[in-house]
């Protein structure tokens, strides 16, 4: 099956050809854009190669098929490429000339589909994946428990490689995981926070991004009172990280993506009680402080100092089942306490949990 995920397209150019159909199907747009741009560059490398553009609602199979079999006059490679934006209306008015013509495809163009949804049981799909190419452009997913989930550190790694290559910075892993926590899968977005992390990380040849710039200026006053609420769960003042959630909630915060940054911070509390216990289970003393630092916490002025404070305050019996706590907050928010009353009332006993 020629089917390629966008982040191998762009990870590995040599690993895939273009085809004279070449569907760029999924429900980002961000990234249905960059194929399109890993597709030119395959075709016509640095060269500025101009190609025809239709837009699917005013596009006749007519006009197409002629400017497919039309001979390019720029570029080394003499291919012609013609993309149909939002396509799907397109696939749907002219199927049956698009399976005629994957199965004798112009030898001069290239016919790029440009589609939010490209349905598997169709004879179209199944023709383009066999025998032509096919560039998915949605969010990567890895196999857990029988079932698909998101696959966070892949698209964690991809903004690694995208602050390098597109925003000439360099973003920490730690930094990245809290850009995704915070933001979500939302890749347009996420390519508008890194440029504007980049811009404000200094000017020397190789800015860096590092979780306290996330922190500060990703989010606005919205991503601030979630870390208020936070430091007040950790430090033992409940009543004012409930006051934040209601902040929060009131100004129309999701409650998955309040969760989603509490998590953040409460694995390293977790990971950093789990190193403790591991160490006495073999028979080694660990201390708090190499603990928290083994947990990934940062060095530099009072952090090491005020995650030992408040991992010394949880206590290991809660710092033990913070990981439980969190499990069962994400599935109550995705199931049984997705109502707005009874996600406020999860969050806040998670907070009381803690505090």
């Amino acid at each position: 099956m020629n089917i390629t995920h966008v982040f191998d397209a762009l990870e590995n150019p040599e690993s895939w050809s273009p085809a004279p159909v070449t569907a760029i199907a999924g429900n980002e747009p961000f990234l249905r854009q960059l194929a399109l741009e890993a597709l030119i560059r395959k075709l016509f490398g640095d060269e500025a190669v101009p190609f025809t553009t239709f837009e699917a609602d005013q596009a006749q199979w007519r006009d197409v098929s002629d400017e497919l079999s039309a001979r390019s006059l720029f570029g080394e490679s003499g291919t012609r490429l013609v993309v149909i934006r939002g396509a799907d209306e397109f696939v749907t008015r002219h199927r049956q000339q698009l399976e005629t013509f994957a199965t004798a495809p112009s030898d001069s163009g290239i016919l790029t589909l440009m589609l939010t949804t490209f349905l598997a049981t169709t004879r179209l799909y199944k023709s383009v994946a066999a025998t032509h190419r096919i560039i998915q452009c949605k969010a990567p997913e890895r196999a857990s428990g029988g079932t698909a989930r998101l696959d966070e550190r892949r698209i964690e790694q991809w903004l690694c490689r995208r602050a390098a290559d597109a925003h000439r910075a360099s973003l920490s892993s730690a930094a990245a995981e809290m850009l995704l926590a915070l933001v979500g899968p939302e890749f347009g977005i996420l390519d508008q926070e890194l440029a504007k992390l980049s811009a404000v990380a200094g000017t020397d040849a190789n800015p860096k991004i590092t979780p306290e710039l996330v922190k500060e200026y990703v989010g606005g006053w919205r991503l601030k009172t979630g870390w208020n609420m936070i430091d007040a769960m950790l430090e033992g003042r409940s009543g004012e990280a409930v006051d934040q959630l209601g902040r929060l909630l009131q100004a129309g915060e999701s409650p998955i993506a309040i969760l989603a940054q509490v998590s953040w911070a409460l694995r390293q509390y977790a990971a950093a009680t789990r190193i403790v216990q591991r160490s006495e289970r073999v028979g080694r003393k660990s201390s708090v402080r190499d603990a928290v630092v083994a947990a990934g916490f940062r060095t530099f002025g009072d952090q090491l100092a005020k995650a030992e404070s408040r991992l010394r305050r949880i206590g290991r019996a809660r710092g033990s089942r913070i990981y439980e706590w969190l499990v069962e907050a994400d599935l109550g928010l995705k199931g049984s306490h997705s109502s707005p009353e009874m996600a406020r009332w999860l969050l806040e006993r998670l907070i009381l949990r803690l505090a």
